[in-house]
């Protein structure tokens, strides 16, 4: 072979190879260029999963939190509905007591009222003493009457309310 085609071998020989490894090289590059890019995928997924993960465990515990708000609310009704009965019963046995004890005083008073009177009719006279002491239980009878007749109103408005509501 004369050697114009040598080099021509030569040169092409060269160029084929030049290409070839040029392409090899691409193809290498191109190869871990893919690999990175699948673990980045997968390093994505996986935080994408994480995230998931943790969303759920988030709405569970929201879950859980709401169930036991409601629970404590309706624990918390029954022991003021219970207090309130509670409350209620003591108050009408205060308001009942406190009636009671101002009957008493008024027939205690009346029956004092009556006993100063008879007594002015069989001595047939009395002093002044006595009789600022009869104006003072005529009053004190006229006050227990308007107290006892007020709160006989509002236990009434009160009945009324219980058997309404």
């Amino acid at each position: 072979m004369t050697d114009a085609i040598w080099i021509a071998v030569v040169v092409a020989g060269g160029a084929l190879l030049t290409t070839w490894l040029n392409s090899r090289q691409l193809s290498k590059a191109k190869q871990e260029d893919y690999a990175r890019q699948d673990v980045v995928a997968a390093r994505a997924e996986a935080a994408s999963n994480r995230v998931r993960e943790v969303a759920e465990q988030a709405a569970t515990a929201a879950q859980l939190l709401l169930e036991h708000d409601e629970e404590q609310s309706l624990l918390a009704r029954l022991n003021a509905a219970e207090v309130s009965g509670r409350l209620s019963q003591i108050h009408t046995l205060v308001n009942s007591n406190m009636t009671a004890a101002m009957e008493s005083e008024m027939v205690a008073i009346k029956a004092q009222h009556a006993m100063m009177a008879r007594f002015a009719l069989i001595v047939g006279n009395t002093d002044e003493g006595d009789a600022s002491v009869m104006l003072a239980l005529e009053r004190r009878i006229s006050e227990l009457g308007a107290q006892l007749k007020d709160r006989a109103a509002a236990t009434k408005i009160g009945e009324e309310a219980a058997a309404g509501g």
